[in-house]
């Protein structure tokens, strides 16, 4: 009888059976007896888990247990590739997986573009443009604005997360039209009178060149 390819890597010993998920992606916070230490390890979204099988880093762990109870983490392709039987326990769990993932990054997306949609900047420039809605912008010339506000309020997750793209690509040219410091080109920069002569300039060179603007600032 030939052996499991997962007997061959070293994995253990056959018959194996799909334990669970985790999903493993940087920064890992570090902690000492219980308490967080202040320290990270892996770049956001980086996989911090191993395959056993191949080597290769996941994020997606699937954690398998052999025939005597050991258990190690091999990533679902290695799964698919090398036991189907046990791909048609973990695939489903795996789409679950990235579905949960998926509506958490676009809830993420969907809080920050209701604070950003608040920002009076945003909300004038959204005013300026016509509903992305054609029918409802002829017919009763709604805007970018009344568009953002109804789907924010009443839509789906489909439409709230129109409304985020939306203020995602409004916010960003908000902040392409905003003025650059004349010294070093950073963002956001405004005019400051420097001894008799305006200058347009972000906080860390008006701090330079006119610091008795901050004298009373902590």
């Amino acid at each position: 009888m030939s052996q499991h390819p997962f007997e061959r890597s070293g994995c253990g010993r056959a018959p194996f059976r799909f334990v669970g998920i985790d999903y493993r992606v940087g920064p890992i916070k570090q902690y000492k007896n219980g308490q967080p230490t202040g320290l990270e390890i892996g770049a956001p979204g980086q996989p911090m888990g191993c395959c056993r099988h191949c080597g290769q880093g996941i994020a997606e762990c699937c954690i398998i247990e052999d025939a005597d109870g050991k258990r190690f983490v091999v990533g679902n392709v290695c799964v698919g590739k090398t036991d189907r039987k046990l791909h048609r326990v973990t695939d489903p769990e795996i789409k679950k997986l990235r579905k949960a993932n998926r509506e958490r990054r676009e809830d993420e997306r969907i809080d920050k573009a209701t604070a950003l949609f608040k920002r009076d900047d945003i909300g004038d420039a959204l005013l300026a443009i016509p509903s992305p809605n054609t029918y409802r912008a002829k017919k009763h010339g709604e805007t970018g604005f009344d568009f953002v506000e109804f789907m924010l309020t009443r839509a789906g997750r489909t439409g709230m997360m129109k409304a985020a793209r939306l203020v995602e690509k409004i916010a960003e040219q908000v902040e392409l039209d905003k003025p650059c410091c004349e010294n070093c080109n950073r963002k956001p920069a405004e005019e400051v009178d420097c001894g008799g002569m305006t200058k347009t300039l972000c906080e860390p060179c008006a701090r330079t060149e006119a610091p008795y603007m901050f004298s009373d600032r902590r």
